[in-house]
């Protein structure tokens, strides 16, 4: 019995080491849901879609988006579901399937400063 018990502590320690302490069964890791993409896309949504408040089927609805709307969208995609902004800026997470990606959105241009006026020479 205790040499049982002594492989199931080799092979236990084994996976604690190559796994990091996470468990066989728990879910990917997300990646960080709070900072924002990198990359903004143009993006349409070609069906009815819920927007959530995280990655996942079970996460609260915020609203219904209808076909049709416009959004912009993350890069990547977290677990089937893209983070993405509505024409009125609410920020959440739709069904990647549910959306077609566009072209890249440019970001803003800092505005111009003028340049500085030339003093006029001494004479």
């Amino acid at each position: 019995m205790s040499r049982i018990f002594a492989r199931a502590a080799v092979v236990g320690l084994a996976l604690v080491a190559v796994t990091g302490c996470r468990s066989a069964f728990a879910p990917d890791p997300v990646a960080r849901l709070s900072a924002a993409p990198q990359t903004q896309l143009s993006a349409t949504v070609k069906r009815e879609v819920a927007l959530r408040t995280g990655p996942d089927k079970l996460a609260h609805v915020v609203e219904q988006l209808p076909a049709g709307a416009s959004v912009t969208a993350s890069d990547r995609a977290v677990r089937g579901f893209r983070r993405v902004r509505t024409g009125a800026g609410r920020t959440g997470y739709v069904d990647d399937a549910a959306i077609e990606v566009g072209a890249a959105v440019a970001s803003p241009a800092p505005a111009a400063q003028p340049a500085p006026a030339a003093e006029p020479a001494a004479a």
